[in-house]
């Protein structure tokens, strides 16, 4: 809901802020919405309803909050659809379509953040999956070789001990990183798609899936 202060012959004038002192005259220091009923019909404020903009072709159409007008006796929004001028039309389609590409380049960062840290199973055992997993799942196979040891211990996604030979731990690694490296190039091959002079439609970018 807003507070509007109509002209005296009944037309819309402005929107009143609510939450501050307004001096209506000498008697009244007060924020719009402490008047009483009376007080606002003696300085002309009435109550206006939001409502949302209609449907429009937001491509060849532009649609304006402009004040407020009266429906059915009651104070709403009013909102004013126009064509948009050829030239406005192209530099729209350049702008609705940049927009399309970089809520895409969102989607697919999103479903790669996803994909590359998802949980990596090998043979029984689950291990948490991810860039680091594999890097430090690999530096405690080096350390382990490098010490002399047969063996190392990894932790599972549970944080459970699993006892490897080093055959067996760099089965583990190279899944790790196989996963991780299959979700980059995934979510690289989409960045392309989307930057492809090529895609000029929202339509073809829509289409882009990670």
């Amino acid at each position: 809901m807003a507070y509007i202060q109509t002209n005296e012959n009944g037309s819309f004038s402005t929107v009143i802020s609510t939450g501050i002192n307004i001096e209506w005259d000498n008697n009244h220091l007060c924020p719009v919405e402490r008047l009483t009923l009376e007080e606002a019909t003696l300085f002309r404020i009435s109550n206006a309803t939001e409502i949302p903009a209609p449907a429009y072709d937001a491509a060849t159409q532009l649609c304006e909050h402009s004040g407020y007008e009266v429906v059915n006796g009651e104070w709403v929004t009013k909102w004013v659809v126009s064509a948009l001028s050829q030239a406005q039309i192209k530099a729209n389609a350049a702008e609705l379509l940049a927009n399309a590409k970089e809520a895409k380049r969102t989607e697919v960062r999103t479903a790669y953040e996803l994909d590359a840290g998802a949980d990596v199973t090998v043979g029984t055992i689950v291990y948490q999956g991810g860039f680091d997993s594999a890097i430090k799942l690999d530096a405690a196979k080096r350390l382990a070789e490098a010490a002399g040891l047969l063996d190392v211990t990894f932790f599972d996604s549970t944080n459970n001990p699993q006892v490897l030979l080093l055959a067996d731990a760099q089965l583990v690694i190279l899944s790790v990183a196989a996963a991780f490296q299959t979700a980059l190039a995934r979510k690289q091959a989409a960045m392309v798609k989307i930057d492809k002079s090529t895609t000029s439609t929202i339509a073809k970018v829509n289409a882009i899936s990670y």
